[in-house]
């Protein structure tokens, strides 16, 4: 955020909002927001990206922490469920299937099929190797 974050105020207004509890533990958090509580004392909350997202979802309405004006896109996008590459979980997917596939090669290298059917050990088909170089 480039500009300077203001001090927490009394919340009567988007300029002079109270900070919510995460901000109070660390202020330079980037992408402020500021959400309007209405009927509540101290109204006005500048809260964390996360948090203004779940005010919004609730119903609040929320402005931009630097400008005030209504946030109608965030500036921070939510990854697409349509995009595979944006989801939370890909790197872990990806881990999970390159495990798979190793231990599937190394239990295919324990095992190789006999002209008679018959399944040898891996230590069994390395002596046969061995013993033919």
């Amino acid at each position: 955020m480039s500009t300077s974050i203001p001090h927490p105020g009394d919340g009567l207004t988007p300029q002079t909002a109270v900070y919510s509890l995460v901000l109070e533990r660390d202020p330079t958090i980037e992408w402020q927001y500021v959400i309007h509580r209405r009927g509540e004392a101290h109204s006005w909350v500048r809260t964390t990206l996360a948090e203004a997202r779940m005010y919004a979802d609730a119903g609040y309405d929320v402005v931009d922490g630097t400008d005030y004006h209504p946030v109608t896109e965030w500036a921070v996008p939510l990854p697409s469920a349509g995009q595979p590459s944006e989801c939370a979980f890909r790197a872990y997917e990806e881990e999970v299937d390159r495990a798979e596939e190793m231990l599937s090669s190394e239990a295919n290298a324990l095992y190789e099929d006999r002209e008679d059917g018959e399944v040898r050990k891996g230590d069994e088909i390395k002596s046969l190797k061995s013993s033919h170089l």
